[in-house]
């Protein structure tokens, strides 16, 4: 299982390695290869800056509005649990922004890349799509679950990153599939 570029190492890994993968869980992932159309997320750009000026708290802050709010959501308008965890999100968040983990560049790329095998995957898959998420992140779950022979995929009423949301909501996605 992995959630955003985790699913897609978890994509890559499925296709390297397809004996050793029982089943998939892809949640608001794409496939190693895509190319998002269109604008970058509005406040992308305002991101990339604070973390290029060093200020972690405006980087932290943005970063959540961008992958835990999404485009179209009022943080004002969360439960209380919703507003607790993106809380907690924002603690572990700070130490991501802190160590400066943006991104870890693949040393040995997966080739060809998944956007074009797909159609290989074995492993039992369910694509997970937040409601919530940048409408690209939707594509592209729309694409994986297209893709993959066999996938299920599932909207929830979540963000992208839906997990961190509603741990035991998403737990209990499992049950009945």
């Amino acid at each position: 299982m992995g959630c955003s570029n985790g699913g897609q190492q978890a994509l890559d890994f499925a296709l390297e390695h397809p004996t050793r993968v029982l089943s998939l869980t892809l949640v608001n992932a794409s496939p190693s290869g895509w190319q998002p159309q269109g604008e970058m997320p509005p406040l992308l750009a305002e991101m990339i800056a604070a973390v290029q000026a060093g200020d972690r708290a405006a980087a932290s802050e943005l970063q959540l509005r961008i992958w835990f709010d999404g485009p179209d959501r009022d943080k004002t308008k969360f439960s209380p649990a919703t507003r607790e965890a993106r809380r907690l999100a924002s603690v572990m968040n700070r130490l991501y922004i802190e160590r400066g983990a943006f991104s870890f560049p693949d040393a040995r790329p997966l080739a060809p890349p998944a956007l074009s095998r797909l159609a290989e995957v074995k492993a039992p898959t369910l694509v997970v799509d937040g409601l919530w998420d940048w409408s690209e992140n939707r594509r592209a779950s729309r694409f994986l679950a297209d893709g993959i022979p066999g996938a299920r995929r599932i909207e929830v009423d979540g963000g992208h990153v839906a997990p961190l949301e509603d741990p035991a909501g998403f737990a209990e996605l499992w049950k009945g599939i």
